[in-house]
C-alpha cells in the first residue's frame, strides 16, 4: 500500500492506510503487506502543485516496482503503473477525492493558473482508470468519478473505518468551551469559516477557545481565543482532540473525513458542513452552506444545552459502528485478490 508520507503523521490518507494494512497482513497471514511513502515528510518541495505530485507518482512506481499488487492511495498517483500493461493489471486505486471537486475548494477564485492545474490533474487522474480495481471512501466520490471521466470499470466504494474507542471521553462535568478544528490546507478545510464562527460565538461565550491542529501559527499574531498547534503526528493529533468539547468540520470538499471518524468514536460532538453532513448521524449538528453564522449560532445553541452535548456524545459511538475498518479491510483484500487472479 502506499501513501505520500509516512503513516505515523496526520493525514487522512495516512491514518486510513495505517489502520487498513495490518487488518489486511491479519486477513491474509501469508501475504507480505507492507506500506511504502514517497517522501519521508511534508516539505515545501514536494508540495509545490502538479510537481510534487509527478514526483511522489515516480518514487512510489519505483519503490514498488518488485511487488505483486499495489494498492494506490490516490488516483493522481497511479499513472506511472498504468501507462504499463504489465502492471496496470496488477494494480488498485483508492480515490480519497477528486480534483473536480476538490480544486474549486482549494483557492477562491478559479484564476488561469489554477485552471491549467486543475486540468493536468484531472489528466493525471484519468489515468488511474485504467487500473483493474477502482475504490472509492464514499458515493459522493464515486459520484464525482462517474460525472467527470465516465470510467467503463465499476467504482467500489469502501468507507474508512472508525477507531475502536471502549467509551466516549465527553463529560458533562467540563466546565470550558474548547472547540477543535482539523486540516493541512486551511481554504479547502474552511479554517476562515472557523475562526469567523468562533469570533463570533466569543460575544456570547468569551471562554470559547479555538484550537487549530494542522496548521501552524504564531499565538502572539493569534486572534483572542484561538490556538494554533501546528501540524502533529497522530497520537498527539487524537489528545487535542480528546480534549475538545467540540469538533467544528467546515470543510469546503472532503471525501471520508478521519477526523470526523475519530470524533465520534470518541464521543465528541460535531458541527459539520454539507461536505461531510452524511457522516454525522444523531451525533451532532449539520449546516447545509458554509455562512460561519450558522456555525456560529449552531456551537451557541450547543454550548448553551450542555444536557444536548451530552446527548450528541453518547450517539458518537453509536454512529461509528457504521464505519468499520475490519469490513474496509476484509474489501480491500478482495480487490487484491482479483488482481492476483488476472
Amino acid at each position: 500500500m502506499t501513501t505520500r508520507i509516512p503513516v505515523s503523521q496526520s493525514g487522512g490518507i495516512e491514518a486510513s492506510v495505517r489502520e487498513i494494512a495490518p487488518r489486511i497482513a491479519a486477513r491474509r497471514p501469508t501475504w507480505d503487506v507492507r506500506v511504502i511513502s514517497a517522501f519521508a515528510g511534508v516539505r515545501v518541495w514536494n508540495r509545490i502543485p502538479f510537481f510534487g505530485d509527478l514526483l511522489a507518482a515516480a518514487f512510489l512506481a519505483a519503490k514498488s516496482s518488485d511487488y505483486d499488487v499495489v494498492v494506490v492511495n490516490g488516483s493522481e498517483y497511479a499513472w506511472p503503473r498504468v501507462v504499463r500493461r504489465n502492471t496496470r493489471e496488477r494494480t488498485v486505486v483508492v480515490w480519497h477525492g477528486t480534483r473536480v471537486g476538490e480544486v474549486p475548494a482549494l483557492v477562491p477564485t478559479m484564476s488561469a493558473p489554477v485552471r491549467i492545474y486543475y486540468y493536468l490533474e484531472k489528466w493525471l487522474q484519468r489515468w488511474a482508470l485504467f487500473a483493474r480495481s477502482q475504490i472509492a471512501v464514499s458515493l459522493t466520490t464515486k459520484s464525482e468519478i462517474e460525472a467527470a471521466y465516465k470510467p467503463r470499470k465499476t467504482i467500489h466504494i469502501v468507507a474508512n473505518g472508525a477507531p475502536d474507542i471502549d467509551q466516549p471521553t465527553r463529560s458533562s462535568a467540563r466546565t470550558g468551551r474548547r472547540v477543535a478544528w482539523i486540516g493541512t490546507n486551511a481554504y479547502k478545510k474552511g479554517l476562515d469559516i472557523a475562526l469567523a464562527a468562533c469570533e463570533d460565538a466569543r460575544r456570547t461565550f468569551e471562554d470559547l477557545e479555538l484550537v487549530v491542529i494542522g496548521i501552524a501559527g504564531n499565538d502572539d499574531d493569534s486572534p483572542p481565543g484561538v490556538r494554533f498547534v501546528g501540524r502533529l503526528d497522530h497520537e498527539r493529533s487524537i489528545e487535542h482532540l480528546r480534549a475538545a468539547d467540540v469538533l467544528l468540520a467546515t470543510s469546503r470538499y472532503e471525501g471520508c473525513s478521519i477526523a470526523i471518524l475519530e470524533a465520534l468514536a470518541l464521543g465528541i460532538p460535531i458541527v459539520a458542513g454539507p461536505s461531510v453532513a452524511w457522516m454525522v448521524g444523531d451525533a451532532g449538528v449539520t449546516i447545509d452552506d458554509f455562512k460561519s453564522e450558522r456555525y456560529a449560532r449552531a456551537l451557541v445553541e450547543l454550548f448553551s444545552a450542555p444536557q444536548t452535548l451530552d446527548t450528541m456524545s453518547s450517539a458518537g459511538p453509536t454512529q461509528a459502528r457504521n464505519f468499520d475498518w475490519d469490513v474496509a479491510a476484509e474489501a480491500y483484500a478482495r480487490e487484491v485478490e482479483r488482481c492476483f487472479a488476472s
